[in-house]
């Protein structure tokens, strides 16, 4: 009990001592920090607390005691840290079983987050405005529309965008289905529910916790790290006491990992041209995009006005190789 009640005090030391630096650890005004830090720190105070309270009950293990105390200390020790931009791999096998692999980033403070392709978000910034609009389309028209032009075009590979907003308790997906179809849903924040391990496992040098959810049809393993206490992750994942900087999904089909991290000193975009989304249901949206896909060859012809290959067969999506999410089936 001696060295339990010791690193009580270093969890609370650690608060009081948080509020009067920042990142590198220089002392600055109490009153400049106490907006920034302040709520963070109080709520995220609280939930270790919780997460040792859960744990002295499940395991009466003193050792375990200890070592959440520890890395509850580290974390709070981090909390001047406002905002990061963590970059990911993004490894998944496509509706044919082809391995494919794409850059994603993610961009997250304590209230809100965007997770997106930087190929993608650099075309829809340049869309943003007439100028930009009318330089991709002047170059996509320059080429001649057929199937094996498309290639050449200036297009969206990866169309997924997600945004959290802890302020509102809501995350939204904005997607795109085939061609230029754009949808986005709303789902509430906190239906993920996390069983913590005591695996560990090394990822950019920080020292990550493996946590356990079933999610949508899919069980994700994920690796999360205290020392960076922002409760978020890539695409949807969120709700755990660090940063999610390893996922995998079942046997691997699906796996975020996290390549480079940096502090994030900029506003947070938001998604550019939202206008062009309609609301959907988010089954129905992954029903469209199998009923697309399932028949691409018809769907291709349809959108070029040119036979497709004769070689070219519909896709059949197989359950191994389906959706982030399958329970729209």
């Amino acid at each position: 009990m001696k060295f339990f009640f010791s690193y009580l005090l270093l969890f609370f030391s650690s608060l009081i001592a948080v509020a009067h630096t920042d990142v590198k650890g220089r002392v600055v005004d109490a009153e400049t920090k106490e907006g920034l830090v302040g709520a963070s720190v109080i709520i995220k105070g609280i939930f270790g607390i919780l997460i040792l309270h859960h744990e002295i009950l499940k395991r009466q293990n003193m050792k375990q005691i200890l070592i959440i105390l520890f890395l509850i200390s580290i974390s709070v020790n981090s909390f001047a840290q406002n905002a990061v931009k963590a970059e990911y791999n993004y490894h998944y096998y496509n509706r044919s079983g082809k391995e494919i692999n794409k850059p994603m980033i993610l961009t997250a403070s304590h209230e809100k987050s965007k997770f997106y392709n930087p190929d993608t978000n650099r075309i829809d910034s340049m869309c943003n405005t007439p100028e930009g609009k009318a330089q991709v389309e002047a170059y996509n028209n320059s080429i001649p529309h057929t199937f094996e032009n498309l290639s050449k075009l200036i297009t969206r590979l990866e169309k997924m965008y997600v945004e959290k907003n802890r302020n509102d308790n809501e995350m939204k997906e904005y997607d795109t289905v085939a061609g230029e179809d754009r949808y986005y849903y709303t789902e509430t924040l906190g239906e993920m529910s996390w069983e913590i391990s005591d695996s560990t496992f090394n990822v950019l040098g920080y020292e990550c916790i493996m946590a356990e959810t079933d999610y949508h049809g899919r069980h994700w393993n994920v690796w999360f790290a205290p020392e960076i206490p922002i409760s978020d992750g890539p695409w949807k994942l969120h709700g755990l006491p660090g940063l999610i900087l390893k996922a995998k999904a079942d046997a691997g089909q699906y796996e975020f990992t996290a390549t480079a991290i940096e502090n994030y000193g900029k506003e947070i975009e938001p998604v550019y041209e939202k206008g062009l989304y309609e609301v959907i249901d988010r089954k129905e949206l992954l029903r469209t995009k199998q009923l697309i896909y399932g028949n691409m060859a018809g769907y291709i012809s349809a959108q070029t006005g040119t036979n497709h290959p004769k070689n070219m067969k519909s896709l059949q999506i197989k359950k191994e190789f389906d959706y982030l999410e399958t329970d729209y089936r």
